[in-house]
C-alpha cells in the first residue's frame, strides 16, 4: 500500500453546505433506459424483501427502505425534468 493511500480524505464544512447537482445519484445511468432498469432493479428488490415471509423491518432497514425510495423518486424526477 502506497504511503497516504489508507488516509481518509478530509472535506472542509462549507463542501456539505452547497446543493449536490441534479444528477448525484447512484441511480442514474448514462441512458434515460439505464435509469430505469435501475429503478425497476430497486422496485423489484424491495417487493422481494416486503413480501419475504419472515421479513420484519428494524430501524435500520427503515432507513436503508427510505433511501432506496428517495434514490429512486430522485432518479425519476431528473429524467423527467432535468434530462436534455
Amino acid at each position: 500500500m502506497l504511503k497516504g493511500q489508507d488516509e481518509h480524505k478530509k472535506y472542509r464544512k462549507k463542501y456539505f453546505i452547497k446543493s449536490f447537482p441534479p444528477n448525484h445519484n447512484p441511480l442514474i445511468g448514462m441512458l434515460k433506459d439505464d435509469t430505469l432498469c435501475n429503478i425497476r432493479n430497486g422496485l423489484c428488490t424491495l417487493r422481494e424483501l416486503t413480501e419475504a415471509p419472515d421479513f420484519a423491518m428494524t430501524e435500520n432497514a427503515i432507513d436503508g427502505y427510505h433511501l432506496l425510495m428517495t434514490c429512486m423518486v430522485d432518479a425519476i424526477n431528473f429524467e423527467l425534468y432535468n434530462r436534455k
